[in-house]
């Protein structure tokens, strides 16, 4: 239940960032997919923001972990965490980023859907954190080559 609380309130700290997106000028996204599909980009071309969104997948599963473990210091500490990635994160994009941490057992409970469109983003902006922790390991294969090659002709 403690869990259910802290994601609440950072849920609600984020909402005020859609309130502010809904209310700007006229060269604002108006639909949903419009919003989805800028805060996609917004986040995924933003090294610093891409990085608090795969950074808030750890912190969030490891919220969860101290959640069901009962130890409410690592519960604090994670959640402070989450905060310093949430505010990296741009605020109009803050329907995705509540749809992220938002408990889907809750939501279900007070009748909250989650709007499919929202969801289909930040499924995507999860498979690009995947994709990028699988760089490194395929770089791996280039970096351990032998001097015998055309860049080093002294090597022949």
């Amino acid at each position: 239940m403690k869990l259910n609380l802290v994601v609440a309130i950072l849920v609600i700290a984020a909402v005020p960032g859609s309130v502010q997106a809904q209310n700007a000028g006229a060269d604002e996204p108006q639909t949903t997919e419009e919003v989805a599909q800028r805060a996609f980009e917004t986040i995924r071309n933003d090294k610093t923001q891409i990085k608090a969104w795969c950074d808030l997948s750890k912190a969030n599963d490891q919220l969860n972990e101290a959640n069901q473990k009962g130890d409410p210091q690592a519960i604090l500490k994670l959640g402070r965490q989450l905060n310093e990635l949430i505010n990296k994160i741009d605020p109009k994009a803050s329907w995705v980023l509540a749809t992220k941490l938002q408990n889907k057992e809750v939501a279900a409970q007070w009748g909250i859907k989650v709007n499919e469109t929202i969801q289909e983003t930040v499924d995507r902006l999860d498979e690009v954190c995947k994709s990028m922790q699988q760089e490194p390991d395929e770089s791996a294969g280039s970096e351990g080559r032998s001097d015998n090659t055309d860049e080093n002709p002294k090597a022949r």
